[in-house]
């Protein structure tokens, strides 16, 4: 059917314009991840980063500095801290400082715009490399240059300039400079970033192969590995390390190389049953004087021009959609996309070129004309539509499942609540927000719960029990607006809401409602003997990010403490509210505090918005690759039904000479199709099902069954049965049969 070449020249267009765009999509992030390995001269630089099953934090020592620096073909080791902000009565800014070896932003390849880095003799002197940006914002009158000894006083240590960084990203704080990290706790040191230098000619892998042997048995360092420097920056690592996205990301690269292998099987069928349908024709051409070659030639150049068309507009296409995607279209990409689809064509073609070459003209100008019979023609449509009902329903069950893994994290510490913080991108002191400005907030904005709570270290005890607990004071709305559950009784603001695991120590045998129990702590200022009012549930998620009431917390009445904290955090439920609304509930409270950082509002659960947000992106995009998969096996279901139908001509001749009717054929065909159809569909589901199972089994996540995925590949199966199926039996039922049975038709 003429139908069929068209729509497979359309579906090489698509295919070759889909690897064009992922080619210089993937252009563009390779040019970028260059970038950032030369501009700060990793090329030769191993680093380390926590292992994805990591829990604790590494514990660094000098000595662990010096095993490194002994490996075989490391030349220097370089490091940097984390950041330290102090903030004393009167400061005029809070610039976040930190502690590097001498001559890591030399190391880094960072630009100085004025004066030099920090050297060893800088080491334990105040002395300091300021960005230009904050060099801006400390002295907006003066010049980079001029800016060189001039001192700005961090606590009470007043640092001289003497150097000024070009902006980047590596320059977020005022460097210091030690020749050993400053340490954080005793034993073990405040490291941010280690990094290995290693001599010319050094072979990387042996040197990370030396470092992980040594991470491996260090125990303060096991949680770590070692990789190269290129590989710790690389485009896409992110992903692959986030569960979920991880999965599908994989799955996407399959699927393009899925819809390029299946566009490939259609021309290779298609050409199947055009070399049948030919072979007459070219016999003819053959007594008449052509020769094999010549008959290729018209077939590969004159005879193809639509296909030769597909490729060249597709590369264009696919060129255009990446540039505007971002992608960078260049001549290695152009010419990989063009060498992709004429590959896909020849490929495609083989049967043509096979039956040309082998071509007997006596024999074939005997032959009746018939359909080519060949494996691949029955594997083609099946392979087709089960493959890809398979990865689909695959990558849209991890999708359901990361969905409701993050969605649940979302929802249990609350997709409204937001905390007011400073912007710490500002160097302005930090406003201390006051019981006032909760007051001033309330009546300006009555319909958004706010609560205000601080945090105190103290112990609760029980006749001789005693048990270390995290206290909380806080107003009565603290409950509304920090999810916090009640297992038992309810809190009227004058007693103690024990968490379940203070309830479980103090009160073994239940009936905790109505004891009294003694808080005591140093920062209490005096010892509490309260009532217990309720008990707390158990929190619908343990992450930090949540402020509900923890199993090892007490909350009590702020009213009922005499103390002055130095910290406090603010908390609001925003339902309801706009992007707008929010950012100005933000603005109000900055307003209360000119000369201060902003105060911003900022989503408790931003880090697993971003991650739902990320994996619904990784999905769509999967989604529009997994259209042209249906699309193709379409056409292929629909060439593999001709060719049945094909063969079964003379049988449905002889059915109509016999009086069957065009509705009966119609019927028959239309059954085989369908029955066809939504067999090969439900073994595709069963093999994506199974394999969600057994992947995400292995991966340690909680396997459940995509219904909607099932049903909508089902359903999707049976359309196109029911489309392809109704064309070929039309098709098959109104073919003369006389025509037929003489083998004209």
């Amino acid at each position: 059917m003429a139908l069929f070449r068209y729509v497979n020249v359309l579906s090489l267009l698509l295919i070759v314009a889909l690897v064009t765009a992922v080619l210089a999509l993937s252009a563009r992030s390779d040019a970028e991840w260059q970038a950032l390995v030369t501009g700060v001269g990793g090329e030769d630089v191993v680093t380390f980063r926590l292992r994805r099953d990591a829990v604790d934090a590494p514990s660094w020592t000098p000595r662990h500095l010096t095993d490194l620096s002994a490996l075989t073909g490391v030349r220097e080791v370089f490091w940097r801290g984390g950041y330290h902000y102090i903030q004393g009565p009167g400061s005029a800014y809070v610039l976040p400082v930190t502690v590097a070896s001498p001559g890591f932003l030399s190391a880094r390849q960072v630009t100085l715009v004025a004066g030099r880095d920090l050297s060893a003799e800088d080491a334990g002197r105040p002395r300091a490399v300021l960005s230009e940006q904050h060099a801006r914002e400390i002295f907006p009158d003066l010049s980079p240059a001029e800016v060189l000894g001039q001192s700005i006083r961090v606590d009470n240590e007043q640092l001289e300039i003497v150097g000024v960084a070009g902006d980047s990203d590596e320059v977020d704080a005022a460097f210091r400079t030690a020749t050993t990290p400053p340490s954080s706790y005793p034993g073990s040191y405040d490291l941010q970033t280690v990094y290995l230098r290693l001599d010319d000619e050094t072979n990387m892998a042996a040197v990370v192969e030396q470092a992980t042997a040594y991470l491996a048995a260090t125990e303060a360092l096991a949680m770590l590995e070692a990789i190269p420097y290129r590989e710790f920056v690389r485009p896409g690592v992110i992903d692959e390390r986030l569960d979920y996205v991880r999965e599908i990301t994989v799955l996407f690269d399959w699927l393009v190389a899925f819809a390029l292998l299946l566009g490939v099987i259609n021309l290779f069928n298609q050409a199947l049953l055009s070399a049948a349908a030919r072979r007459q024709r070219w016999a003819l051409h053959r007594v008449l004087g052509a020769t094999r070659g010549q008959l290729v030639a018209r077939e590969l150049v004159i005879g193809a021009g639509a296909e030769w068309g597909a490729v060249i507009f597709g590369v264009l296409l696919g060129g255009l959609l990446g540039s505007l995607f971002g992608g960078l279209l260049s001549l290695r990409v152009v010419l990989t996309g063009l060498l992709i689809g004429i590959l896909s064509f020849l490929l495609g073609s083989f049967p043509l070129v096979k039956g040309t070459l082998s071509l007997h003209p006596y024999g074939a100008l005997r032959q009746s004309k018939g359909v080519a019979r060949h494996p691949l023609l029955t594997l083609a449509g099946a392979l087709g539509l089960l493959g890809g009902l398979a990865l689909v329903v695959l990558a849209g069950g991890f999708r359901d499942l990361g969905q409701r893994a993050v969605g649940a994290e979302v929802q249990a510490i609350g997709a409204d609540l937001v905390a007011f913080v400073p912007d710490r991108r500002s160097i302005l002191p930090v406003a201390q927000l006051t019981e006032e400005d909760v007051a001033a907030f309330r009546e300006a904005f009555p319909r958004v719960p706010v609560t205000r709570f601080e945090r105190y270290p103290a112990s609760v005890q029980r006749d001789t029990v005693s048990y270390d607990v995290e206290v909380i004071a806080a107003d009565d709305v603290f409950l509304e607006v920090s999810g916090t559950r009640l297992e038992a009784g309810s809190w009227e603001g004058a007693g103690v809401v024990l968490g379940s695991a203070v309830a479980a120590a103090l009160f073994p045998d239940g009936g905790a409602l109505g004891q009294r129990v003694t808080l005591g702590g140093q920062r209490l200022g005096s010892d509490l003997e309260l009532e217990v009012e309720a008990v707390a549930a158990l929190p619908a998620t343990e992450r930090f990010e949540s402020p509900a009431l923890r199993p090892g917390a007490v909350l009590l009445p702020r009213a009922l403490l005499n103390t002055f904290s130095l910290t406090s955090e603010v908390y609001a439920r925003v339902g309801g509210l706009t992007e707008s609304e929010v950012e100005a509930l933000g603005a109000f409270l900055s307003a209360r505090y000119p000369q201060t950082a902003p105060t911003v509002a900022f989503y408790a659960a931003d880090s697993e918005r971003w991650y739902l947000g990320r994996l619904q992106e990784v999905a769509r995009h999967f989604n529009l690759v997994a259209v042209l998969i249906f699309v193709l096996a379409s056409v292929g279901m629909a060439t593999l039904a001709v060719a049945r139908a094909e063969a079964r001509r003379y049988v449905r001749g002889l059915e109509r000479a016999f009086g069957a009717t065009r509705a009966e054929v119609f019927r028959r065909e239309l059954q085989s199709v369908a029955r066809l159809s939504l067999l090969i569909g439900t073994l595709g589901v069963g093999v994506g099902l199974f394999t969600l199972w057994w992947w995400a089994s292995g991966a340690g996540y909680a396997f459940v069954i995509p219904a909607f995925w099932l049903f909508a590949a089902l359903v999707t199966t049976s359309g196109i049965g029911v489309l392809v199926g109704t064309a070929v039996a039309h098709w098959s039922a109104f073919r003369s049969p006389m025509a037929v049975l003489r083998g004209e038709g």
